[in-house]
């Protein structure tokens, strides 16, 4: 089962506890439901746009996670995927410019990225990986590991 979001918007500024945002749920590519979290601690409330499928979301949430409460086990999902969305959003921003990781931090360079500003920068820094050469996956992954 492939379970994704789209038109996702996070409100920063009313973050409190947990992280507040809005976004519509896909399941296998249909549209299956409304999620949003209002930022102030506890559980994602869904509102179903296609009850089957989004029960079929929910059970599979559930067997995934080895979760018997039906209320918590589809979070754990969307959560991940809205946390992804932010950090793809963050390094599409960053990707402007230079981005190197070294020792577990993200740098950036005021320069914008071709292969020979990498190999300077490169060869300056041995140890860093200049995320903009690499697929967008990739750097995806590495940033991540950063935050």
């Amino acid at each position: 089962m492939n379970i994704t979001i789209k038109n996702t918007k996070i409100m920063e500024s009313l973050s409190d506890e947990t992280m507040c945002f809005t976004a519509t749920g896909y399941v296998n590519g249909v549209k299956a439901f409304n999620v949003e979290n209002r930022g102030h601690g506890g559980c994602n409330f869904y509102q179903a746009i296609n009850r089957p499928l989004y029960d079929k979301a929910v059970a599979f949430a559930m067997e995934s996670r080895g979760i018997n409460v039906k209320m918590d086990s589809l979070d754990y999902i969307i959560d991940d995927l809205v946390i992804d969305y932010q950090y793809s959003r963050d390094l599409k921003r960053l990707m402007k410019k230079v981005v190197m990781i070294e020792d577990g931090k993200a740098y950036t360079f005021k320069a914008v990225y071709t292969p020979e500003i990498g190999s300077f920068i490169q060869k300056k820094y041995p140890n860093g990986v200049i995320l903009n050469g690499l697929p967008f996956e990739e750097a995806l992954a590495k940033y991540r590991v950063c935050h």
